[in-house]
Order: C-alpha cells, then structure tokens, then sequence
C-alpha cells in the first residue's frame, strides 16, 4: 500500500505530479478504470484533474465537463483542460479521428447509418465485434466498423 499524504488537498496532490516534456503535469498516483488520476480525500474519490482545476482555476460551470485537450487522462495541467460540454467533449475525442472504416469505406451520410443507444448492439462488418460504446453508433453500410458519432 503506497504511502498516505496528509495536508490539504493541494499539499497532498503536487507530491503525485511529474511534469512531462509535452508540458502534461502526470499524476503518478492511483488511477481509475479509465485511466483518470483519483485521490481519496475525507472518504471520497475525487478525480484529481477536477479537483486540482477548482483549486486553481475555480468552480466547473453546470453542463460542463473538462477536456484534455492533450488526450492525457493522467494531466492536471490547467492549461491542458478546457471546460466543453458533454457533445464536444465526445467530438472531440478518439472517434472524431476515424475517417473510414477499416476497409477504406468512408464515414459519411451516405454510406453510414446510426443506431440509437438502447437499440440492438451493432455489429462491425468487418470483425463481428459488438462495440460497447455510448452515444450514437455509426455503422459503415458497407460492411466495415462502427464508431461513436461525433454528431451526438
């Protein structure tokens, strides 16, 4: 078991934190199942980027959540976060790269189609995988992989 920090939130995070040559401040603490740095303080998980941001920067607005705009889920630095909502948060993530699909069909309105979330898993053409993804799933008409929508 590693070693508790005492202090206050602040005193018990900067000892957690490297900071990288990408200018990312990493927590080298206990993450979560999403790679999010979290800290324990009084009895409550926190994730450390949204603690150390309201500590430094202020309060997240209602309808808002932050984006690592350095795609590092382990950085605090404040710099690195911008408060987005939850839809640009998603259209800026992962999926909003993929272009084709794995057989080189383009993800456009014409070759893909959308299911929406509650509905039969979709299944990619191209692997037989069920993705578990949340938001609307875009499926290749063609034949090829599904992905989260960047137009939830």
């Amino acid at each position: 078991m590693g070693t508790r920090l005492r202090g206050t939130p602040l005193e018990r995070i900067l000892p957690r934190v490297c900071v990288k040559p990408s200018g990312c401040w990493e927590w080298t603490g206990g993450v979560n199942h999403r790679g999010y740095g979290i800290v324990k303080i009084g009895g409550k998980s926190y994730r450390v980027h949204r603690l150390f941001y309201e500590l430094t920067v202020g309060p997240i607005g209602e309808g808002y959540e932050l984006d690592h705009t350095c795609r590092n889920h382990r950085c605090i630095n404040p710099d690195h976060l911008e408060q987005v909502t939850h839809t640009e948060n998603m259209r800026r993530g992962y999926y909003a790269l993929k272009e084709c699909c794995p057989k080189g069909h383009p993800y456009n309105e014409e070759n893909t189609y959308a299911k929406r979330p509650g509905a039969d898993p979709a299944i990619c053409g191209a692997t037989g995988v069920v993705p578990v993804l949340r938001g609307k799933i875009e499926i290749c008409k063609k034949g090829g992989d599904s992905f989260v929508s960047n137009q939830i």
